[in-house]
């Protein structure tokens, strides 16, 4: 969520003609941006849940995982 927020930030302050020259010059279609930014969501959830799944069963073999 943090590079999405930073990307949307830089883009409405001093970003945007810059983003704009990179679409021209690339030919990057609004549309391919609105994909862009939803596959950078997908990917923070997935690896977030990767991590968070590593995290239990790490918690879990070493013994330490209780309830308070």
């Amino acid at each position: 969520m943090g590079s999405r927020f930073a990307f949307i930030y830089w883009i409405s302050h001093s970003g945007a003609s810059s983003i704009a020259h990179f679409s021209a010059q690339h030919a990057v279609s609004a549309g391919a941006w609105t994909v862009a930014l939803l596959a950078m969501a997908v990917c923070e959830v997935a690896s977030r849940s990767a991590l968070m799944a590593v995290r239990r069963q790490r918690l879990r073999a070493g013994g330490a995982f209780q309830l308070a």
